[in-house]
């Protein structure tokens, strides 16, 4: 293997782990808002022991 054919594949490599990381992301995710509050508000009562 020639130093030239070498090199090349390292810097292809490298070249590959950085578009691994900076690329956008693939992921399927739905955009999700703000849930809205739909439970009924916890009242304590004064009728505990």
């Amino acid at each position: 293997m020639s130093f030239n054919k070498m090199l090349r594949s390292l810097v292809q490599y490298i070249a590959e782990g950085f578009y691994s990381i900076f690329s956008p992301t693939k992921d399927e995710c739905p955009d999700i808002g703000v849930q809205p509050f739909d439970s009924a508000i916890y009242q304590e009562t004064s009728d505990r022991v």
